[in-house]
């Protein structure tokens, strides 16, 4: 969740009309936003994680000018080429990815400069996870000498002064003397190259994503032009980034010129303004929301939450909208149905009984995960929960070991998600390799579903499956701690098994097992070799096992 830290003052300015605290509430109620604090003026506002666009007063205001029929529709923005461009040279290849713009036309306070820095920091810390998945840059424009590159150099090459530093340092020193850099310093541990700006002048402007220059990159009350960069390992992410904050100095008076990134096999443009065109049904959306509205209401609810209709392409169920170019969760049709349930007001949706009445229960096999779960946090794991979507990478690659018939996800948003999970081991890892910088032992566990491909399942051609996994990354973590957890968990459940020899390309050779409960294997346990353990990135031994729980319940339990 993110926190806006603003007051009734500032929001007001950005509706162009006085607003009172109660007006607020109820309209931040609608959108299922809850206000955290309250002192008479100033308001703590508790934002979804999926809106990063209303992580502003602009954004806010943006939304709320629409929804009270202030000014409804797709909000429309100017973009001026600029003359000149970023050129992208021999980045590394964890961080590869730039984006950039230049604004004209600000005007800074010290107010201003703090909101800045605000919106800043809380897209670093929620869209970019904490600066893991990007880091962002703010530039006085008259400073930079275009055209810019971003590259990368040797840590002891890199000499400048950094932010709020009193002398020039190496990138090596920034990272162990310097607040910031010792703080971000885990994000591209072990890298022989950093990331790098530099203008035409050959002047360093920052370190991304560590820290900007104090000479060239830093923002005050008299800066009117700036210089916006987004750099990190996703292209399509920092798009959103650049679109959000492109959005936000347009509301602020700038004027927002689009820069040519330019990589050695393309050419990225800067920001992409271009509306978002989905479709959704009428009839979808009375079914979903349990209520009963016609085609020109549904229009009319759209365009107090930002969007155009596409007249030409409607018809009596099926409506084309336009939304703005800085939402970033607008993943599926449904995403399109919560916002019209949202401008309709959930309070107006009457809530009717069921024609039946039903006692429910859960399921034997889900009672069954929630006693393994239980087990595990005795034998003193931690419990994660990782994400079905993933990528071939992870399951496969860096594991060691070939592809598996799985599902495939085409279209993603996300381009680093493409498939469905078919072991859980992978994630974990993922885990893992996040938390390299909390302390050892760590023993984490999961007991969650995977998607298995199977032709004899009618329609989705799949089917869940739900098993249980550990992995234990210590510095003495071996087979042997692996066998006890495994021992521990099967005894309590009361299942009988053995281990049996396997060649499995994710394990130790010699320190492996397939997991066998009445002839039938029903899971593997190891520990991992060298080559996934360096795939990863992770430098203490890893050993774990993974539990196909569902086939055990049916074997064991099962009437």
């Amino acid at each position: 969740m993110g926190i806006l830290d603003t007051s009734l003052t500032e929001i007001s300015k950005t509706l162009g009309k006085k607003i009172s605290y109660k007006e607020l509430e109820d309209i931040l109620f609608d959108f299922g936003i809850d206000v955290k604090g309250f002192d008479g003026e100033n308001v703590k506002i508790e934002l979804t994680p999926d809106r990063y666009d209303m992580l502003s007063v602009q954004g806010l205001g943006r939304a709320f000018r629409a929804y009270i029929e202030i000014e409804t529709g797709l909000p429309k923005y100017k973009v001026v080429k600029h003359p000149s461009f970023v050129k992208v040279e021999n980045p590394i290849e964890k961080w590869p990815s730039v984006v950039a713009f230049a604004v004209r036309g600000l005007k800074f306070d010290d107010e201003k400069i703090k909101e800045i820095i605000q919106i800043q920091e809380k897209i670093g810390d929620l869209l970019l996870k904490k600066r893991k998945k990007g880091g962002i840059g703010i530039y006085p424009l008259e400073k930079i000498k275009f055209p810019v590159i971003f590259t990368a150099r040797k840590l002891d090459e890199i000499v400048f002064r950094p932010l709020e530093f009193d002398r020039e340092i190496t990138g090596r020193q920034i990272l162990s003397q310097h607040p910031t850099g010792r703080k971000y310093a885990h994000i591209l541990e072990g890298e022989e190259k950093y990331p790098l700006f530099v203008d035409s002048a050959g002047t360093i402007m920052s370190m991304p994503p560590i820290i900007n220059s104090h000479l060239v990159g830093k923002i005050d009350e008299h800066t009117k032009d700036i210089f916006f960069e987004a750099t990190g390992p996703n292209l399509v992410q920092l798009k959103q980034v650049a679109n959000i904050f492109a959005a936000i100095f347009a509301d602020m008076g700038g004027e927002i010129y689009s820069l040519d990134i330019k990589y050695s096999d393309k050419i990225v443009i800067c920001p992409d303004v271009a509306p978002i065109k989905r479709k959704v049904s009428v009839k979808k959306i009375n079914q979903l929301l349990g209520i009963n509205v016609s085609s020109d209401k549904v229009k009319e609810l759209l365009k107090r939450m930002l969007y155009d209709i596409v007249e030409a392409e409607c018809s009596e169920d099926k409506i084309t909208v336009l939304a703005p170019f800085f939402r970033t969760d607008l993943w599926h049709e449904i995403d399109v149905i919560d916002d019209v349930g949202r401008a309709y007001k959930y309070d107006n949706i009457k809530p009717t009984f069921p024609n039946i009445s039903t006692v429910g229960k859960t399921l034997p096999k889900s009672d069954f995960g929630e006693k393994i779960a239980e087990i595990f946090v005795g034998l003193g794991f931690q419990e994660t929960v990782t994400y079905i979507s993933t990528s071939r990478q992870n399951q496969y690659k860096q594991m060691n070991i070939e592809k598996e018939p799985h599902v495939s996800i085409t279209n993603a948003t996300e381009n680093t998600i493409n498939s469905l999970r078919t072991w859980i081991i992978p994630e974990l890892f993922k885990v893992l390799k996040n938390n390299q910088h909390h302390q050892y032992p760590q023993k984490i566990f999961e007991v969650g579903f995977v998607v298995i491909p199977d032709e004899n399942v009618k329609d989705v051609l799949c089917r869940d499956v739900r098993k249980a996994s550990c992995l234990i990354a210590n510095t003495n973590a071996d087979f042997n701690q692996a066998k006890q957890n495994l021992d521990a968990l099967l005894r309590l459940l009361g299942v009988d098994y053995k281990v049996l020899l396997s060649e499995h390309l994710s394990f130790d050779a010699e320190k492996q097992g397939k997991i066998i409960v009445k002839d039938k294997e029903v899971g593997i346990i190891g520990e991992f070799n060298k080559k996934v353990l360096e795939n990863w990135g992770i430098k203490v031994p890893v050993a774990g096992f993974e539990l196909n729980i569902d086939e055990i319940f049916d074997l064991s339990f099962s009437k």
